[in-house]
C-alpha cells in the first residue's frame, strides 16, 4: 500500500498509520516505472488529489463554493496511474458519491478537510473519466445504491 502518510505516523484524522508499504505521494508516482503493475486500486483516494486552482487553507464554506474542475484530476490519474499500468491492467476507484449529501443540503467537503473534489458519480463520468478514453475504457461503472459511493474500473488500452 502506499500513503502520504507512513507508518507510525499520525495522520490529521488521529490514530496511528499501519500497513503503509511505500510512503509517498499519490499526485506523483515518479518512482514508478511505466507499465509495471497489473493492477492500481484507489480506495477514497482521487477525492485528495491536489487542485491548483483551490486556494490553500481554504475554508469548508469556501471548497463547497468551488467545484475544482476535473481536468487536474484526469491528469494525474493519466500521467501516474495509468501510466505505471501495463497495457491490458486495470485501475480501480471507490470514490465518495456526493450526490446524496447534496440532496439533504450538505456536501462530503464537511465530512473530511482534506477533500479537494466532491463530484456525484455523473459529474466525475463527464468531468474526469471522458478525458480519459483514449488510453482507457470503462470497464465498469456502478453507483452501489448505498449512498456512500460509487466504483470505477479502468482499463488501459
Amino acid at each position: 500500500s502506499l500513503d502520504i502518510v507512513g507508518n507510525g505516523e499520525t495522520p490529521h484524522y488521529g490514530g496511528t498509520m499501519r500497513g503503509v508499504h511505500i510512503k509517498a505521494d499519490a499526485n506523483d508516482l515518479s518512482i514508478f516505472e511505466s507499465d509495471a503493475f497489473s493492477v492500481v486500486i484507489g480506495n477514497h483516494i482521487i477525492e485528495h488529489i491536489t487542485c491548483a486552482a483551490l486556494p490553500p487553507g481554504a475554508t469548508t464554506e469556501e471548497r463547497m463554493r468551488f467545484r475544482c474542475p476535473g481536468a487536474e484530476v484526469a491528469d494525474v490519474i493519466r500521467n501516474h496511474w495509468l501510466r505505471i499500468l501495463r497495457p491490458g491492467g486495470d485501475l480501480c476507484l471507490i470514490t465518495p458519491d456526493d450526490e446524496p449529501a447534496r440532496m439533504v443540503g450538505s456536501s462530503a467537503f464537511l465530512y473530511d478537510p482534506d477533500h479537494k473534489h466532491a463530484w456525484t458519480a455523473t459529474e466525475f463520468h463527464d468531468h474526469v473519466l471522458q478525458r480519459l478514453m483514449d488510453i482507457a475504457e470503462i470497464v465498469e461503472f456502478d453507483t452501489f445504491r448505498n449512498h456512500f459511493s460509487f466504483n470505477v474500473a479502468l482499463r488501459k488500452r
